[in-house]
């Protein structure tokens, strides 16, 4: 940041008055030390919602461990982050730690909290394809797309049997892309339907993605 600072210093004074120029690596490094890290968020997360409008309509929630934060001593595992990240502004919402001696589910709540949803698709991966997930996103105003695993039993097995073969009055909308890249061809294929009974976990519409 001091570099930086050095490099733009003409383009900074247009801004504020320098009176002792660019500030040191020490200096910033004293400044980051005393910040509050629940109030410099808070005043973020404000920022982030007066750009709501720009956001897009997906809200992707996804684990993230923090590179370099395990220590050996103390065999102690990576800080380990649930985001919220606005797939079409590139733009990472909030975020909060999970516990150590838990997992992602109970910290999307909290995270939920934290991120106006209304009116907007929240994705996730099938770890949080839970009821209380589904119940939690639409309370706030949101949809969902959650991925679903052939480890998930009869709610998997429900989904895929319903759109193998749909009764007569469904309808199932499919879209197909084929990408070429990296020595071979790949084929995706999205099925998608509306009805809310094709599942009894389900709240809203199946979707199937298959990739060759």
């Amino acid at each position: 940041m001091e570099d930086y600072g050095c490099v733009r210093e003409p383009w900074l004074r247009e801004f504020m008055t320098l009176p002792n120029g660019i500030p040191s690596h020490d200096t910033f490094s004293r400044l980051f030390r005393i910040l509050d890290p629940a109030g410099l968020q808070t005043a973020l997360l404000r920022l982030a919602q007066d750009w709501a409008d720009r956001l897009g309509e997906v809200v992707a929630v996804d684990g993230k461990a923090l590179r370099r934060s395990f220590e050996d001593a103390a065999a102690r595992s990576p800080t380990h982050l649930l985001q919220a990240f606005a797939s079409e502004a590139k733009l990472t919402l909030a975020q909060v730690e999970v516990d150590g001696k838990s997992n992602e589910i109970p910290a999307l709540p909290a995270l939920l909290e934290l991120v106006d949803v209304s009116g907007r698709i929240v994705t996730a991966d099938a770890m949080h394809a839970q009821r209380g997930t589904a119940a939690a996103i639409v309370a706030k105003g949101g949809d969902y797309a959650l991925a679903l695993k052939g480890n998930q039993g009869t709610l998997h097995e429900d989904v895929a049997t319903y759109l193998d073969n749909p009764p007569a009055s469904a309808e199932l909308l499919s879209h197909q892309r084929v990408d070429k890249g990296h020595g071979r061809v790949e084929k995706r294929t999205a099925t998608v339907c509306h009805d809310a009974g094709c599942a009894s976990a389900t709240t809203g519409p199946a979707f199937r993605p298959s990739a060759r």
